[in-house]
Formats: structure tokens, sequence, C-alpha cells
């Protein structure tokens, strides 16, 4: 499977899947879900879905006029979400009553991984986590085509200039679909650069995405890079 990936990006895609495996072997595992769980996201909604486990998780809407009531009466022991200020006012109800919430925004691969892996645990699955990474990381090799990989400089803001770097898992699911991001030999999810530093790297585009979007590229890592590479012009 890694083989169609270049030797750079197989190196990385390998040890997130290992990295990935390591963890799901070391968590509590079994089939029987750990805890009867209730989502409060569509972030973590979409994510047990693609694990296959959207049918262990219960479903609910923090915008709907009896959302609280429902809550309180649905019996879960955990609650997962995003940090969205939607889930704020459900959180602070669960944590009130001594009910767990795990709050999950990833930015790092390593996050990332580790968030796949604690929801496929709680859900009593947790090497689904494993079968999860292993489809992304084929789906975006095949991507990522034969031709040159484009260079990018993914610019989170201008003032200070703020660039993604490589340990966001934006710039590992860019470099699986083949597309370079100039700065990933940077350590860290994000740095301020200089002005000058950013026409040194010479990218083929530099582009302005919004913040929110280290966030939200763990929810769907394949649209994502289809949707930065469509920009880039590297997508027919």
């Amino acid at each position: 499977m890694l083989g169609i990936v270049g030797d750079a990006g197989a190196r990385r895609a390998a040890v997130w899947v290992v990295g990935a495996l390591a963890l799901a072997l070391a968590a509590c595992g079994g089939d029987a879900p750990r805890h009867r769980v209730i989502s409060l996201s569509d972030a973590t909604t979409r994510v047990a879905q693609a694990l296959g486990l959207g049918d262990r998780v219960q479903l609910l809407d923090p915008n709907a006029p009896n959302a609280l009531e429902r809550a309180l009466t649905s019996g879960a022991t955990l609650a997962i979400s995003d940090s969205s200020a939607a889930t704020s006012g459900v959180r602070a109800a669960f944590a009130s009553r001594s009910i767990a919430v795990r709050v999950f925004a990833p930015e790092s691969t390593d996050e990332v991984v580790g968030a796949y892996t604690e929801i496929a645990t709680v859900l009593g699955k947790p090497r689904a986590a494993r079968a999860l990474i292993e489809r992304v990381t084929r789906e975006l090799a095949q991507g990522a085509g034969s031709g040159p990989r484009p260079k990018v400089a993914l610019v989170l803001g201008r003032s200070p200039l703020r660039v993604v770097v490589g340990d966001a898992f934006l710039s590992h699911v860019l470099d699986l679909a083949g597309v370079d991001n100039v700065f990933a030999a940077e350590k860290g999810v994000t740095l301020a650069i200089r002005p000058q530093l950013l026409e040194e790297r010479k990218a083929d585009r530099v582009l302005d995405v919004p913040p929110a979007l280290l966030g939200d590229a763990w929810v769907d890592p394949v649209g994502t890079a289809r949707a930065l590479r469509a920009v880039v012009g590297s997508e027919g």
C-alpha cells in the first residue's frame, strides 16, 4: 500500500500507521464499548462514522431547543465533542454533573492519531483507528498522481505572518496527496516567520487558509486534500 507514494511520503505514512497501531494495541480493547457515548458535534459524529462505529454513538444537535434535556436524560456516561462555542453549554452541563466530556481539536499528526484511537477505543473497537488511517493513507496516495509535486506555503495569518509547518496534520495530509509544504522541515504546527523567508522558499502557490482548517482536516482528510490540490491547480 505504501509503495505508491514517494520514499519520504512512504516513511511518514508508515510511521503514522505504525504509531496508530501501537496506540490501539496499548488501549484497553475488546469489542464491548467502555462507555455509553453521546456525540455533541458534527466533527466527532463524522469521525465515529468514518471509523465504522456510527451505530455505537448517540447523536445530539446542541442547537436543538431540547438539547440540554435530551443530553441529560440520554444515559450517556461520556460525551465527545469538538471545542466549538455551539457545544459549550451542553459540555458544561455534563461536566457539572460529573459526566465525562472529551473535547477533540487535534492539529498535529500525533494528536489526530490519538483522537482516532481514543474515539475508537471508547466505542469498543480500538483497531478501527488503524483501519481508518490505512484507508485514508491509501486514498490520499492514490490521488497524488505521478506528475510534479506542487510546492505550497499555507499562510494562516499575515500580521504576524504565520505558516503551517511540518508537525501539522494538514501538512502531513498534503504530503501524502503529492503536495510539498515548503515549510515541512520546520518543527511545530504553526510558525511565525519573516516575510523574506516566504519569498526565499519559492513556493509555486501561497495559499491563505483559515486557521480552522488545521482543526477541521482530521474530520475529512481526503476531502481537505482534494480541495487544496484543486486550488493549486494540480487536479484536472
